[in-house]
């Protein structure tokens, strides 16, 4: 089992999370904000965002189709994944990877 998978585990199972992406969303925010690397680190905080909206938390697939809204918390996502949640909420995409 790799890390990412074991940070998600102990996680859920600390907390009792059950709805998808619940856990991925949090750790996005723990990377921002420093909680687990002290300097914080947008790009993973970002990549886990990118989790939980894969996963189907709607508040990250809100937050990643939202330029301006993401960028007001502190997440810098690229344009062209911005384009394509936009289109996935509008009902043009789909999220399976």
């Amino acid at each position: 089992m790799d890390n990412v998978k074991a940070e998600i585990w102990a996680r859920r199972s600390e907390c009792g999370c059950s709805t998808p992406g619940e856990v991925e969303y949090d750790i996005a925010f723990d990377y921002l904000d420093g909680t687990l690397d002290r300097q914080g680190d947008a790009s993973q905080a970002v990549a886990w965002l990118r989790r939980a909206a894969e996963a189907g938390h709607p508040e990250a697939e809100r937050l990643l189709a939202n330029s301006e809204q993401s960028s007001a918390k502190g997440f810098h996502v690229d344009p062209q994944v911005a384009r394509y949640w936009r289109q996935f909420l509008a009902g043009d995409g789909s999220s399976s990877n």
